[in-house]
């Protein structure tokens, strides 16, 4: 039976209750009203000044009207300060509010990734055979190893497969020096297209029990098979897997090397689904 995922929202807006529930919110806004406050009295203070020099500058004379002008001079600097800080804070909070925005966005792209290779071990079997029928004879293995040596009785990795289109191979396969199928990996290897991929990490979400792919897989229609196997070839569930690299603190997958075979997908659904 098909399961079906609702879709998450792909887009956060700052709303009211960020403010009431944000520290950081709640600080600019205190900020900005208490200066705004404070500019507000300014202005008050200037106007008696205003409205006062002439009466000053006759009971005074000259002196009467630079203190006015001099004490309204000083509460405008002052208005315009505080003004001036009102803006900054305005300036501050939306910058803020921003970077909130951005950081909500990233984290559900990421989720929508994770659903999205989720969505494999959801489909059913003819839809599971097109949408890898094009290579099924090529897999990457991305994983955790010790530093022991691989024939050493000490080594040890969990892997999970990673699949690439046919097409990444098609010069490969086409060259008159690929004699068969090793040959050809042979020849892969040096190709640019490879030496990204086996730079590439695929990070761990253990909360949600998935991985968040790198652009790269991204870029170029790579999946990740949900195919998880220790170095003796025991399989192993996704639960297994996630509780085996969540004890060893392993939070990201390297690429380790490939395999070859024939019936790739034939033996993955049947790994996915028993």
């Amino acid at each position: 039976m098909k399961k079906e995922l609702k879709g998450r929202k792909t887009m956060k807006k700052i709303k009211l209750e960020d403010f009431d529930n944000n520290r950081t919110i709640k600080t600019y806004l205190e900020g900005s009203l208490e200066k705004l406050g404070f500019a507000s009295l300014c202005f008050i203070m200037i106007i008696p000044f205003v409205l006062t020099h002439q009466s000053l500058g006759e009971l005074f004379g000259e002196g009467g009207i630079f203190i006015a002008l001099l004490g309204g001079g000083l509460f405008f600097i002052l208005f315009f300060i505080y003004i001036f800080g009102v803006s900054r804070d305005i300036e501050g909070l939306a910058l803020y509010c921003k970077n909130l925005e951005d950081e909500q966005n990233i984290k559900d792209k990421e989720n929508q990734e994770m659903d999205n290779i989720m969505q494999i071990a959801m489909i059913d079997k003819k839809e599971f055979f097109d949408k890898f029928k094009s290579n099924d004879k090529i897999r990457f293995l991305f994983g955790y190893k010790n530093k022991e040596k691989y024939d050493s009785d000490d080594y040890f990795e969990m892997t999970l497969r990673v699949w690439v289109d046919e097409k990444y191979f098609n010069e490969i396969y086409n060259n008159s020096k690929a004699k068969d199928d090793l040959d050809a990996m042979i020849l892969f290897e040096k190709t640019s297209f490879f030496k990204e991929l086996r730079k590439q990490t695929i990070k761990i979400d253990f909360l949600s029990q998935n991985f968040i792919v790198p652009d790269f897989f991204k870029e170029h229609n790579i999946k990740i098979i949900p195919y998880f196997q220790l170095c003796n070839d025991e399989d192993l569930t996704t639960k297994q897997f996630f509780k085996f690299l969540k004890e060893m603190k392993v939070d990201k997958l390297n690429y380790i090397t490939y395999i070859l075979g024939d019936d790739l997908i034939e033996d993955e659904y049947r790994h996915i689904h028993k």
